[in-house]
């Protein structure tokens, strides 16, 4: 099964490197990974790259499950519309064996790409992805996180959370804006005694502080900012990246940090900006507290994207 980090099927039996070895660049290898019969159920796919994929190998049939008369056929070739809740569908549904190698194949690209993504980020400079993925390794288990959109959900679906941990993720994806993030977290705290963490970029973050504006504790509110002062998502998308125009037009460049929102809602505040510091401070992140915490990570936009670029170029040369 190929799963996006927010469906919450966190297993080491599922896909989930999937937007790195599905990349265009490497379509010698997809010959073997076409399905003929592809099952979906849930909402629209994070990833782009599985998108693109499918969509330019049609299986020979694609059911969606499901039990709304609404169909979003956002891979564009639906060909069978099975109106029914999933869970009933997989309990009847009973696939006869097959000879088959093709999730063999699945499988090892999978592992492949792992093996080289540990590698990658144990060696790779210090920047988001790196700063993400030792975050992602400090959640306490049984707990919630919560995305931001832009790349803050696109780092953690490719790094993923350790499927041994009991964590549920959630992300504000629909219009895929920015709107509501915080304040999406806010509520899962309120309503919870568990942990909720917040990974967020500046962006997100600053678009919605007065999520903070009311009287209630959040003392097992964790906010984690990916402060690179710009929207670095557009140096990673083609066409925004390749523009002239790039940092005056797609990138909102500012200067701000956390500090101040921080002392004005009486959160704990961390701000760190090498390796070493995020090491310490996620010592002491998820101790007991009677306040929220915010810890900032600040980066250079240009940078993160060079090590994201590395990181493809890894996978697309090594495979």
């Amino acid at each position: 099964m190929i799963a996006d980090v927010i469906s919450n099927q966190h297993s080491n039996k599922n896909i989930r490197y999937q937007d790195l070895f599905l990349n265009p660049k490497l379509e010698q290898i997809h010959e073997r990974l076409v399905p003929h019969l592809l099952i979906t159920f849930g909402n629209s796919l994070i990833s782009k790259n599985l998108k693109t994929f499918i969509r330019n190998n049609p299986p020979k049939a694609h059911w969606h499950i499901g039990s709304s008369d609404r169909l979003n056929d956002s891979l564009q070739n639906v060909t069978r519309l099975i109106k029914i809740q999933p869970e009933a569908f997989f309990k009847s549904f009973n696939p006869q064996p097959s000879k088959s190698d093709f999730d063999l194949h699945w499988k090892n690209q999978n592992d492949n790409t792992a093996t080289l993504v540990s590698k990658f980020i144990d060696t790779c400079d210090f920047g988001e992805l790196k700063a993400v993925a030792k975050c992602l390794q400090k959640l306490p288990k049984n707990s919630q996180l919560h995305l931001a959109n832009s790349m803050a959900v696109r780092y953690v679906n490719i790094l993923g959370v350790i499927p041994t941990s009991q964590i549920n993720v959630f992300a504000n994806r629909g219009t895929s804006g920015i709107d509501g993030s915080n304040s999406t977290a806010v509520g899962a705290a309120l309503a919870q005694n568990k942990f909720v963490t917040l990974i967020t970029g500046d962006m997100a973050f600053f678009y919605d502080r007065n999520a903070f504006w009311h009287n209630y504790n959040l003392k097992n509110l964790r906010i984690i900012i990916l402060n690179n002062h710009a929207g670095g998502i557009f140096r990673l998308i083609e066409g925004p990246a390749e523009q002239p125009e790039l940092e005056e037009f797609f990138e909102t460049n500012q200067g701000l940090n956390a500090k101040n929102t921080a002392a004005d809602f009486n959160f704990d505040y961390k701000f760190v900006v090498h390796e070493n510091e995020l090491d310490r401070n996620l010592i002491h992140f998820y101790e007991q507290s009677d306040r929220a915490k915010i810890l900032e990570i600040e980066s250079v936009s240009s940078l993160n994207a060079s090590i994201f670029s590395k990181l493809k170029q890894t996978i697309n040369d090594q495979l």
